[in-house]
């Protein structure tokens, strides 16, 4: 029961285009691996790519969150 409720939410946050390009056939069957522990959510290249935009806009606003270094570099310096 509870494997069944992890491929729901699986199914729901993978894109649902079924484009193969992850291995899987189609999304339900990816999210199946992903529950079954045979495939990681960022073998999909579009969740993967979230992903890296994601974290590319956490490490602008950590950048533009530090202490201006030694050398002289402004918080401006840092562009997003």
């Amino acid at each position: 029961m509870q494997k069944l409720e992890q491929l729901q939410k699986e199914i729901e946050l993978l894109p649902g285009l079924d484009c193969a390009a992850c291995g899987a056939p189609d999304c339900k069957t990816f999210a199946e691996d992903i529950v079954n522990d045979l495939a990681v959510r960022t073998d999909c290249t579009f969740m993967l790519r979230k992903r890296i935009s994601d974290l590319a806009g956490d490490l602008c606003e950590l950048a533009n969150s530090l202490p201006p270094l030694i050398n002289g570099e402004k918080e401006e310096d840092y562009e997003c």
